[in-house]
């Protein structure tokens, strides 16, 4: 699923426990992905995060199960607690100025 230029916030719960997600690419406008806003998506495989992504809360991406690496991109500030529980991430690529990581 490729979502829309000029999305700014994917919202709270936006697409929680969407089985049928597979492969997410957010464009460069998105700047906040909201608490749980892709939480149980347990078929999400891949996920592209673009530049002007800054926030990541927490429990956004909390059991998507097939999801086996991410990669952040150099904007990305801060993530937040669970943002990323009960992944069975195998690959994580951090930004090299990463404020907080909860």
């Amino acid at each position: 699923m490729e979502l829309n230029d000029g999305l700014e916030v994917i919202g709270k719960t936006s697409f929680e426990s969407c089985n049928w997600l597979q492969a997410i690419t957010l464009p460069s406008t998105v700047r906040i992905i909201d608490e749980r806003a892709f939480a149980h998506c347990s078929g999400i495989k891949t996920v592209e995060l673009n530049d002007g992504l800054e926030v990541i809360r927490k429990s956004s991406f909390e059991s998507c199960w097939c999801m086996y690496s991410i990669a952040f991109p150099s904007t990305v500030r801060q993530i937040e607690d669970n943002a990323f529980a009960h992944c069975h991430l195998e690959s994580i690529v951090l930004p090299p100025l990463i404020a907080c990581f909860a």
